[in-house]
């Protein structure tokens, strides 16, 4: 069965009556949720490189081009697995810890716990706009804010040639966070702040 969302009066997208009942089985957002989805390139790209280097080791081996012998070179190349998945989880993480740390600090300021607000507001996907939340995640990045934490969004620019963008965001706490990600998220991004005399 396919769902697609509506589009109420206000120019934002909801979900449809439908999917009510559905939507109660599913488990709801959390932080952690948010993180690792938008890791989840990641965790896939270190997988494969680990496994790439796995069979070339067996390779070599077969080919009798071997130092350790048979065991020796399943555990080194194991052991290299492993360290290319953490090494590329590690170099990445602070991308997508920095948006979540950006929900830490909306949770402080405003006194109220993300995940409970995500299951108050029954929110299951990690791309959500509502006309109080803007979600999205992936690419190691996450973007997450309620709209009365968020003053003023400054002007979008690039990010050298990756197709990145970045804006600044001027929050309820005084302090101005910039905010990345590709140029269609921080488009949409601008676009759903600057619907607020609508809400």
């Amino acid at each position: 069965m396919i769902y697609s969302l509506q589009e109420n009066s206000r120019g934002f997208f909801e979900m449809p009556d439908s999917l009510n009942g559905y939507i109660k089985e599913k488990r709801t957002i959390t932080k952690l949720a948010l993180y690792l989805y938008s890791m989840k390139g990641v965790f896939a790209l270190g997988l494969v490189l680990g496994v790439i280097f796995i069979f070339l080791c067996i390779v070599l081996f077969l080919a009798n081009v071997s130092v350790f012998g048979f065991l020796g070179n399943t555990l080194f190349s194991a052991g290299v697995a492993v360290f290319l998945f953490f090494a590329l989880s590690a170099i990445c993480s602070p991308l997508a810890l920095r948006g979540i740390y950006n929900i830490a600090s909306q949770e402080d300021y405003l006194g109220f716990s993300f995940n409970k607000e995500m299951k108050k507001r029954r929110i299951t996907i990690t791309a959500s706009v509502t006309p109080d939340w803007y979600i999205a995640a992936g690419a190691a990045r996450v973007i997450a804010f309620r709209r009365d934490f968020i003053v003023e969004i400054g002007e979008q620019g690039k990010i050298g040639d990756r197709g990145l963008n970045q804006v600044p965001v001027l929050c309820a706490d005084g302090k101005t966070r910039m905010v990345r990600g590709f140029y269609s998220d921080i488009s949409k991004f601008r676009k759903w702040f600057s619907r607020r005399e609508k809400v």
